[in-house]
């Protein structure tokens, strides 16, 4: 299940970006699709850390938690920075 929702996951990612560098003439709006694929992304990545997060409690490592707790840390310096240049 893993693979192919990565694989979806892959698939999907290219033809977004496919489609924003490609303006095609599609009778849906363009934020039907960017909300479709943000909705798919966040419970993609919802999935992908719960199997992470049961992946580090078999192996009995903390390694997906630590990182996590390093893109917090990063993200509040970045936002503080950019806080303090502006």
């Amino acid at each position: 299940m893993r693979k192919s929702l990565k694989f979806v996951f892959y698939i999907l990612t290219a033809l977004f970006f496919l489609w924003q560098l490609i303006p095609l003439k599609v009778n849906l709006d363009k934020f039907y699709i960017q909300m479709s694929y943000i909705i798919f992304l966040v419970f993609y990545s919802i999935y992908e850390s719960i199997q992470l997060t049961k992946d580090d409690k078999k192996k009995g490592s903390p390694f997906f938690i630590n990182r996590i707790k390093l893109a917090i840390i990063f993200s509040v310096l970045l936002l503080l920075l950019l806080i303090f240049l502006n």
